[in-house]
């Protein structure tokens, strides 16, 4: 578990009632005036007491927002947190938030608060507005709860896995849309795909468009860009069953199943799409090491432009990432699709200074969530792996 600094002594006369003021006088609220010293720092100081963010048992995980570092506090500890014995990176198995919006009114409800008790006699006038924020904070919607089932980092040359978290890790689920990255070097491999642009395929009624931006001609970057599903069905249909099949044993791919669920579309076409194919992150995290070293059994075209439409630019601290992002619904015991808990992916490589690692995260919501799951799961990768300072760097000798 990683360790939790001590509380501040403004945070700790929030608990107690007793601090000094920035000019030695005591503070009728327990610590001093929020205009005494950096409101930034008081109010930081106000959010970490109102978290508990003194208790050991509670770690905050994830790395902090620019707003929360201005305000020189940390996220409400809300997190359960494992840590990497090799990196010490904290994982958040648990992330329990509001919309944006309503992150934002908690954090003004604590300077609201705590204004007013610095100076009652002045904010008798905003006591009901500031009951009304309160109350209607605490009648919005239930928590939604993202967890992280899995985070895997491995050294693609040594095989070393650098950052191990999550009880995900080895369970089989639906690829979803990370599966385009094995089509994409199928369909290169085979020349049903020539290049970045190439071939560009137009739209026709009756395929799948559940996103505006798929009712259009489309071509192997906006493919994996928008991740179109047609497409990827058009590619499968042209590679067929057999030949699919082989080049998924050649992978190691999960199951390697593209029977497809009985009644529920042509395996061929829909076996990625929460049906009968399912891959762990320990096995995504494989494969995407083999992909970088190049050892799939296909062409030098095939891994290169794979590379270039995958590419996402650099990120962090100076990391090129390349990566597929998707997200799929599980299935209950009864074979039945579970509407609203969708699992989301996101599973890749990436190179800095010679080095190359591959990864695979794996996050499932409780509900459906506002943000797709997979760019969650992107987006917090890209924070927990990639920043200065993140488990990635090489220890020091």
């Amino acid at each position: 578990m990683s360790s939790v600094p001590p509380r501040s002594s403004a945070a700790q006369g929030l608990s107690t009632g007793r601090t000094r003021g920035a000019l030695g006088r005591r503070s009728d609220i327990g610590g001093s005036s929020p205009f005494a010293t950096s409101p930034a720092r008081y109010f930081g100081s106000a959010a970490s007491a109102l978290a508990g963010e003194g208790s050991a048992a509670a770690s905050p995980v994830r790395p902090q927002s620019t707003a929360a570092r201005i305000a020189g506090a940390r996220r409400p500890p809300i997190r359960c947190a494992a840590n990497s014995s090799r990196s010490g990176i904290a994982s958040p198995l648990s992330v329990k938030s509001r919309s944006v919006s309503c992150d934002i009114d908690a954090l003004s409800i604590i300077a609201m608060v705590a204004w007013a008790r610095a100076f009652p006699t002045r904010s008798l006038s905003m006591r009901p507005f500031i009951a009304a924020i309160v109350l209607a904070c605490l009648a919005g919607p239930a928590l939604a709860d993202t967890r992280t089932l899995c985070l895997l980092a491995v050294d693609a040359e040594s095989g070393e896995t650098l950052v191990d978290i999550g009880p995900g890790c080895d369970e089989r689920v639906t690829p979803a849309s990370t599966f385009k990255l094995a089509i994409a070097l199928m369909g290169f491999d085979a020349a049903i795909l020539q290049n970045a642009s190439e071939p560009e395929l137009p739209f026709e009624e009756g395929y799948v468009a559940w996103r505006p931006e798929w009712r259009q001609a489309t071509t192997p970057t906006t493919w994996l860009r928008d991740s179109v599903v047609w497409y990827s069905q058009q590619v499968m249909l042209r590679l067929g069953e057999k030949r699919a099949s082989d080049y998924l044993a050649r992978f190691g791919y999960g199951n390697q199943d593209i029977s497809g669920v009985a009644g529920e579309g042509d395996g061929l076409t829909h076996a990625w799409l929460s049906n009968s194919i399912a891959i762990s992150p320990r096995e995504e995290a494989a494969f995407m090491q083999r992909l970088v070293r190049r050892e799939l059994g296909v062409s030098q075209k095939a891994y290169a432009m794979t590379a270039t439409i995958a590419s996402y630019g650099e990120q962090g601290d100076g990391w090129q990432v390349y990566g597929k992002t998707g997200a799929g619904l599980p299935r209950g015991t009864d074979g039945r699709l579970l509407r609203g808990k969708p699992y989301g992916w996101f599973v890749g490589w990436a190179e800095k200074d010679g080095r190359r690692v591959a990864f695979a995260k794996l996050v499932q919501a409780s509900e459906k969530p506002k943000v797709p799951p997979g760019f969650t799961a992107r987006d917090s990768l890209f924070e927990e792996l990639f920043a200065r300072g993140g488990p990635l760097e090489p220890a020091p000798q």
